[in-house]
């Protein structure tokens, strides 16, 4: 009777060691797959050629090879451009994490030598840990170990499933252009609701136009001139766009997303004081009842933005700040105490994204960096548009541009992007690329 068991008990066991290693074999060749589809790439010399690396939403699964967005982008661009052929290579691989990104970047960009690469990195780590431990810089057996079984492709699977069981993944509900909350009165012309949509869709000069409207109609409309302001932002107007934001808190001077807009642009312009103190205006004089996730975002950024001296002198003022405010503390407690950073997957993904853009801009080659459309699982969103902040970098907001879209057109059910979405994203970054070539490479100026 025992030995019976034991039997069944080893037979089942040796059932589901064949079964794993299958599906492991089976995984393995879904990637060898789609690594021999990249061997097959070649640049043309005749060709402005396009890098896009990332993960699964720039590889695309779920739609035809001709409707992922790098191959709408080429598209596109060759559209806007006829007097040059551009040439847009995708090099995305379904569930690859940011070090191994890093890592075959050199290679790529001798083997195609891009004049520009588009990044999308960073979604994956959540659940594929090689090369986590490798940056904490522990060399313990056991951590050899659990970055060993970070490879296995099972493994990886597991942790993918377990994270949508838990239900980390966030729903892609649209949240559609809305005016300011009821207890902050001030007039507003239809146009400016229209320019805040053509603002999310990335049409700037449509959200020019109406906001410009806007303010014919009511000079004193506060939106409308933070609206003009982020599109002097977008459009790389920086001296107008402060102006603009200067009004707009003359109008309203309790608004915490004006303060942050304003030190955005002195931050764009290295006017280093004048945003921090931007940040810190915003936190201490906007409105409490109004703006709770303003001032937890604005936190957000000056935690970013400032270094740890720059910290330190102003402890006593985000103190006082952070005191009446419990959505604050914990934010705070980054200042006080550095053990409770940020989590290490985000500074590991920072790390990665930085290494990256240095070694693009090594080889000579400009990087544009965008986030997720939609709000990415690992809430990556915001951390995208800091790191673009801090190095430079163009960036896309793929996020802000489809929160006001509908979810079932521009969405797949496992959050990837339909043929519509993919043209969408591609649409936005085909503005970034022509304005990082120039008028001398087939692109144009930002307008």
């Amino acid at each position: 009777m025992r030995g019976g068991l034991a039997q069944r008990v080893l037979v089942f066991g040796m059932g589901l060691s064949l079964a794993v290693l299958g599906l492991e074999v089976m995984l393995r060749a879904v990637g060898l797959a789609q690594r021999l589809t990249q061997a097959s790439l070649r640049p043309s010399s005749a060709s402005c050629v396009v890098l896009c690396v990332g993960d699964s939403y720039t590889a695309c699964p779920g739609v035809p090879r001709e409707q992922t967005y790098p191959a709408h982008l080429e598209r596109q661009l060759n559209a806007d451009q006829p007097r040059r052929r551009f040439q847009v290579l995708n090099l995305g691989l379904n569930g690859q994490n940011s070090t191994s990104l890093k890592s075959e970047l050199p290679a790529n960009l001798k083997k195609f030598r891009p004049e520009v690469v588009v990044l999308l990195t960073g979604g994956a780590n959540a659940w594929d840990f090689s090369g986590y431990r490798s940056f904490k810089k522990n060399t313990s057996i056991g951590a050899q170990v659990a970055d060993w079984m970070g490879r296995i492709r099972v493994v990886k699977l597991a942790r993918l499933v377990d994270i949508e069981f838990r239900g980390d993944r966030p729903s892609l509900q649209p949240r559609p252009a809305t005016p300011p909350p009821p207890g902050r009165r001030f007039q507003s012309s239809p146009d400016t609701w229209t320019g805040h949509q053509a603002l999310a869709r990335m049409d700037y000069l449509e959200a020019e136009r109406h906001f410009r409207l806007a303010l014919a109609a009511i000079p004193d409309d506060p939106e409308a001139w933070d609206g003009l302001s982020m599109t002097c932002i977008e459009t790389a107007r920086h001296d107008e766009g402060i102006r603009a934001s200067l009004e707009a808190l003359r109008l309203a001077p309790t608004a915490t997303k004006y303060y942050d807009h304003l030190a955005r642009l002195y931050s764009m312009t290295h006017q280093r004081q004048k945003a921090l103190d931007c940040y810190v205006s915003g936190l201490e004089r906007g409105d409490d009842r109004l703006d709770a996730e303003e001032k937890v975002r604005v936190m957000q950024h000056l935690l970013s933005y400032a270094d740890k001296t720059e910290l330190a002198r102003m402890a006593d003022r985000l103190q006082a700040v952070a005191a009446p405010r419990p959505a604050l503390q914990p934010l705070l407690a980054r200042v006080q105490n550095p053990a409770t950073e940020r989590p290490r997957i985000q500074d590991w993904i920072v790390h990665d994204l930085e290494k990256t853009v240095e070694i693009c801009r090594s080889a000579g080659v400009p990087v544009v960096l965008m986030n997720y459309p939609g709000d990415h699982p690992s809430g990556l969103s915001a951390l995208y548009e800091q790191v673009a902040r801090r190095l430079s970098v163009p960036f896309v907001d793929n996020k802000r541009s489809f929160d006001p879209l509908p979810e079932a057109e521009y969405f797949l059910p496992d959050g990837h992007c339909t043929e519509k979405g993919n043209a969408q994203v591609a649409s936005n970054v085909k503005k970034r690329v022509l304005e990082v070539l120039g008028p001398a490479q087939g692109g144009h100026p930002a307008p």
